[in-house]
């Protein structure tokens, strides 16, 4: 806990603006969707999620990315990183799924009683041995409108004893949100508080994309790629949003009031070098500490941006000391080195010629806790996908890299995962 928070007094902290704009879901019959806000939700049903540039540029970045990978074939596959053990599979089955969608946008959380699978456009609640429970759309869920519901998230929280989601209404700029009533959940939305916050939000001028969901013992943490608008598609900055928790660990019998859960908004994230800060990933904790981490990078897109590829920021996030219901926030990021990378091609599908979109080598998923073979210390690992370095592999593969950050400010890990034989 001192390292932690001496990095922090270390850091420059800003304060927050605070907006208490949470309505119950539900509560208005959702805004009638514009020409502009069906196709943007028309790319994101096709893609899932916006480029950081625009279309054209990602596509450009794809074509370059493949062809400096097929021009290598025959080339000696690099020698696997040293240390690390091969992972161990545990219980698995079929999972939820929606054909009318695509991508699924998966994931999940395990608690002591139960698994919950959450993806586009439904939620899944199975026992920890896979029998599936109840399902249901994320629409039911949440009391919006299941065509404007985008990029779902779910965690399990250690300090409160239950889960938190977080769905993204794409038309009306508002994240739904909300948690289970027990450790246990049965029953959809029966087993939730649901709610909705608007973060100050204007759909018309405010796209807030990628939301990634995160937490510490106080507070919910959401970050976003910011658009101006649908037809432009070049983020302008990226915001973390942030929602004060439900923290009783009791069952919950009656929903606590939306004007219960006070929130705000930090915006304009930056790296350490003062670019900006895209696709902020809060880290989902495993512990129960006050202090959490958002990861922010550059953008990499080759040609025409080709970033450095070769830092990661993390920014530090705890309770205000004058006023603990808000948050103090480190917009301007701490670099770390962690070894080279570029934007990837798209991945090959085994005895298919149908490819898998690999995004943009944006960070997609970050997690924090205390690393037993770290020294105890505080780490935050962090993945995305790349493509392989000039030491590189004799297929165009692209696979996902776990950083192994300690807030310290050094990378003490780093692990692929890929399949040569593809």
């Amino acid at each position: 806990m001192k390292r932690r928070a001496s990095f922090f007094l270390a850091a420059a902290v800003v304060s927050v603006l605070t907006v208490a704009m949470i309505t119950p879901a539900g509560a208005a019959a959702p805004p009638k969707l514009d020409a502009a806000t069906l196709a943007g939700l028309r790319y994101l049903r096709a893609h899932g999620y916006f480029p950081l540039r625009g279309a054209d540029l990602l596509a450009r970045a794809k074509a370059h990315a493949a062809a400096v990978v097929a021009a290598r074939k025959g080339q000696p596959a690099p020698a696997a990183p040293a240390g690390g053990t091969a992972p161990s599979i545990g219980a698995s089955w079929q999972g939820i799924s929606d054909p009318s969608v695509t991508p699924p946008d998966t994931n999940g959380a395990i608690g002591p009683s139960s698994y919950l699978e959450i993806i586009n456009l439904k939620l899944g609640i199975y026992s920890r041995t896979g029998t599936l429970i109840t399902s249901a759309t994320l629409g039911a869920l949440t009391g919006h409108s299941n065509f404007s519901l985008s990029d779902p998230m779910v965690l399990w929280d250690p300090a409160s004893q239950r889960f938190f989601y977080n769905v993204w209404d794409v038309g009306a700029s508002t994240m739904a949100w909300g948690f289970s009533k027990d450790t246990n959940p049965t029953t959809i939305p029966g087993s939730f508080c649901n709610y909705t916050s608007s973060f100050g939000y204007n759909p018309s001028v405010d796209i807030p994309d990628y939301p990634k969901l995160g937490q510490t013992k106080d507070f919910l943490m959401i970050g976003v790629n910011h658009y101006p608008s649908f037809s432009s598609m070049h983020a302008d900055r990226t915001d973390l949003l942030w929602i004060k928790k439900y923290k009783n660990s009791n069952p919950v019998t009656t929903c606590p009031a939306s004007s219960t859960f006070t929130s705000g908004i930090f915006k304009n994230l930056k790296n350490g070098d003062g670019t900006i800060g895209f696709t902020p990933v809060p880290a989902i904790q495993t512990d129960t500490s006050g202090i959490g981490w958002v990861v922010t990078m550059s953008d990499i897109e080759c040609p025409d941006i080709c970033g450095s590829g070769t830092k990661i920021s993390i920014h530090a996030f705890r309770p205000n000391p004058r006023n603990p219901s808000k948050p103090q926030f480190k917009v301007m990021g701490s670099d770390v080195t962690v070894g080279s990378f570029t934007s990837p091609p798209d991945a090959p599908q085994k005895g298919s010629s149908d490819v898998l979109d690999t995004l943009d080598g944006r960070l997609t998923h970050a997690v924090s806790g205390i690393d037993p073979a770290n020294g105890n210390k505080t780490a935050v690992w962090v993945a995305h996908s790349v493509r392989d370095q000039p030491a590189a592999r004799p297929h165009p593969i692209a696979h996902p890299v776990w950083d192994g950050v300690g807030p310290q400010l050094v990378c003490v890990q780093r692990r692929h995962l890929q399949r040569p034989s593809l």
